[in-house]
């Protein structure tokens, strides 16, 4: 349905410009239940070519489905109609796009098209869509609305935003129902989390905005700036797939998932990452494998978590640990590393290997540094006897 407010003005060349009114009009009313009303200021000067045209200032076009429900409303400052009527493009449209009775979204543009037929709505130039439900807003060059189909396509320069989360791509589509914002970058997408000081980079981001998710299924790169300058890079992660979840302010990381830590200066690698921001925590239930790259240290197991903030690393499950020279190796259930000064506390099944002097210890419990060699090795021997084995370095008396 199409509802002028304001004033129709029209002009032709040719001197039958009553019978052109006379069936512009009709043909206007017999589309899709249109009507027209009002008459208000003719606009000071028509467009080019538009000699064939219906103009109306000041106008509320609308669109209404089959059982009566609206697909949108739109208010304009000027509708310049074509000669079928079937098409009018608008001046400074504001309003809204409908799901059944529902006002789903509220829209902005420099300019638009619409179609009688009720199919499509096009916007383009400072494009902005409000979801009415939520408050997320999400600005383009062009957008279409594709009431049938339930969906807003947009392209061009399109950035979403909720509260601190932001998100910034070149094509995309908003799924009304389901309220899924569903992005494509050219070449990248660039999403940011403000008070994580958050970055992700990647070719395709699923935004679940009710969900909280915003998820990709492609190889997406994860940077957290430094929090005394954000010029820097504090820690990076890589992976296959990423889901970032808003409400809880973590980043589950799968496939090939690799976290880069400036402080600790460590390597952290497995097939899932699960990286608490908040908490400055990463954890892992695959199996994951830690490098301390200034002291090329390197220890592995079944399961781990690292306190980034603490700098320690807790594993579980299969442990192995290897000192930088390879000369000693520390197997157990359970250990606990200290990224900053090397020590490590094992318990469960420990096994110490040295090379040089060859040496093998069997124990239930470990302490020491494995990079200097210097270990304790307690409940080893036989029965219930409880022997401690104390292991230093060649060079120390």
């Amino acid at each position: 349905m199409v509802e002028g407010r304001g004033t129709e003005r029209y002009r032709k060349a040719r001197k039958n410009l009553q019978p052109l009114m006379v069936g512009l009009i009709s043909s206007l009313l017999l589309t899709g239940c249109s009507t027209l009303s009002r008459i208000g200021k003719p606009p000071e000067q028509l467009p080019a070519q538009t000699s064939d045209a219906l103009i109306f200032d000041n106008v509320t076009l609308e669109q209404a489905n089959p059982t009566g429900g609206l697909l949108w409303k739109l208010d304009a400052k000027q509708a310049v109609y074509s000669e079928s009527g079937q098409q009018a493009d608008v001046e400074l449209p504001i309003g809204n796009l409908y799901r059944g009775e529902v006002p789903i979204y509220k829209v902005s543009a420099k300019t638009g098209t619409v179609n009688q037929d009720g199919e499509t709505v096009f916007l383009r130039d400072e494009v902005v869509a409000t979801d009415l439900r939520d408050g997320a807003i999400v600005t383009a060059e062009e957008a279409e609305w594709r009431p049938n189909e339930d969906r807003l396509i947009l392209k061009r320069n399109i950035v979403g935003k909720k509260e601190d989360f932001t998100i910034n791509a070149h094509e995309g589509q908003w799924l009304g129902k389901a309220n899924h914002l569903d992005l494509l970058g050219e070449p990248t997408i660039v999403a940011t989390l403000a008070n994580q000081r958050l970055r992700l980079e990647g070719e395709h981001i699923l935004w679940k905005i009710d969900e909280q998710l915003a998820i990709s299924d492609r190889p997406i790169q994860v940077q957290q700036a430094d929090e005394t300058n954000p010029k820097l890079v504090a820690n990076q992660a890589n992976s296959n797939q990423a889901i970032l979840n808003l409400a809880v302010e973590d980043v589950l990381l799968s496939g090939a998932a690799r976290l880069i830590s400036t402080l600790p200066p460590i390597t952290i690698t497995s097939e899932a990452l699960r990286w608490n921001l908040k908490q400055d925590q990463l954890t892992s239930e695959a199996p994951v494998q830690v490098l301390q790259r200034d002291e090329q240290m390197f220890i592995s197991g079944d399961r781990a978590q690292a306190d980034l903030a603490g700098e320690v690393v807790t594993f579980t499950g299969n442990v192995n640990g290897i000192s930088s020279s390879q000369q000693a190796q520390l197997k157990s259930d359970r250990l606990t590393w200290n990224t900053t000064t090397q020590d490590v506390q094992a318990n469960g099944n420990v096994t110490y290997v040295q090379l040089e002097p060859p040496l093998s210890v069997n124990g239930t419990e470990a302490n020491g540094n494995l990079n200097s060699e210097a270990v304790t090795i307690k409940g080893g021997g036989n029965g219930t006897q409880r022997v401690t084995t104390v292991i230093t370095p060649q060079d120390n008396p």
